[in-house]
């Protein structure tokens, strides 16, 4: 290549970089974190939230935003993109009600898949502390709603 085919190629290939720089190309700049709520769930009278269990698929756990006192939590982000959290109660004033799960979590979405973020999710309640219930949230009580944030 001569000296004067070598100027328009660096040039297109600085400008290639600047536009895709400025445009948002990279993962960092895409809208790819979401909070996780639960709705329209119900509990008996009496009844608290000593457990949970969530497995994410084509995404991981990004952050709690907040984690009660007396709680023990474990997460495990594979790296596949499949990661599963599980919470429990250490002390029985620690049991939660439904509002725990108002925003309860932040999921950051796999990048580069067009694919929707997959969330399956059981919580365990109990009135005693003795016998423990186990509900299985239906796909339509889980709501992902848009950070507008990114990945770091």
């Amino acid at each position: 290549m001569n000296n004067n085919m070598r100027l328009p190629t660096i040039t297109w290939f600085a400008i290639s970089i600047f536009f895709m720089v400025c445009t948002g190309f990279s993962v960092a700049q895409t809208n790819n974190l979401y909070t996780l709520s639960v709705t329209n769930l119900s509990l008996d009278k009496g009844e608290r939230i000593v457990a949970y269990r969530v497995k994410i698929t084509a995404g991981g756990v990004y952050s709690i935003p907040h984690l009660s006192q007396g709680w023990t939590v474990t997460i495990n982000n594979e790296g596949s993109w499949d990661s599963t959290i599980k919470g429990g109660i250490t002390i029985g004033a620690a049991a939660e009600d439904l509002n725990y799960f108002n925003d309860f979590l932040v999921i950051a979405k796999m990048p580069g898949v067009t694919s929707t973020i997959g969330v399956e999710m059981e919580i365990f309640t109990t009135k005693d502390f003795i016998q423990e219930k186990r509900i299985v949230v239906q796909k339509n009580q889980i709501i992902l709603t848009p950070t507008g944030d990114s990945l770091r």
